[in-house]
């Protein structure tokens, strides 16, 4: 069994959120703050390892972070797979937009009928012993153009789910189930925390 050291004295419990996305860590803060554990960013990780599983990169990702922060930590990681693309971009999601962007994969998808795509989210916590995993994940179709304004690559200005008629732009797609589902087993399982006596990010 993994024993962690607890410190400080009876405060609010805190846990490490691993991500480069403000967005996400916000999301992710408001939902938790709401069950007493507070969330601390975690975004000076690198990593140049590539998996095609979802799950693998997730695992490789949050036992990474742990290395880095000493104690537990969380990460989400995203695959968006078009089904006329055979699954691309999949687990390299990140890197495509970062790339090629939402413009690269609209013109990849010019003239192209089956526009049916899937957009799947993995939460990995890791306490220093075990790994847990919370899925969630959302189907849907491509827009054949970008919707909002600007140049930022969120997926959320390409992608349709099918309870939308447009997509999502102006709100930011995040999967809050994940969290919802993550805040659940950390109710029950506070005592794998660290005690958090001074709210300080890495």
């Amino acid at each position: 069994r993994c024993t962690i050291k607890l410190k400080g004295g009876n405060t609010m419990k805190r846990i490490v959120f691993v991500t480069h996305n403000e967005t996400n860590y916000q999301n992710a803060k408001r939902y938790l703050d709401a069950q007493k554990i507070s969330v601390i960013q975690y975004s000076s990780l690198e990593t140049n390892e590539i998996s095609i599983d979802l799950q693998d990169a997730v695992t490789r990702k949050a036992k990474a972070a742990y290395q880095k922060v000493q104690e537990p930590c969380f990460v989400i990681e995203s695959f968006f797979a078009i089904e006329a693309l055979d699954g691309f971009p999949g687990t390299h999601t990140k890197y495509v937009f970062e790339t090629i962007g939402i413009d690269g994969i609209l013109r990849l998808m010019e003239g192209i009928e089956n526009r049916n795509c899937l957009y799947r989210h993995c939460l990995g916590y890791y306490d220093g012993c075990e790994m847990h995993y919370y899925f969630d994940e959302e189907y849907g179709t491509l827009a054949t153009k970008k919707a909002g304004q600007g140049n930022d690559n969120h997926l959320n200005r390409i992608f349709i789910p099918n309870d939308f008629q447009t997509s999502l732009s102006g709100t930011f797609f995040f999967r809050p189930k994940v969290i919802e589902q993550f805040s659940q087993y950390l109710n029950q399982h506070t005592t794998s925390l660290i005690d958090n006596p001074y709210h300080t990010d890495y």
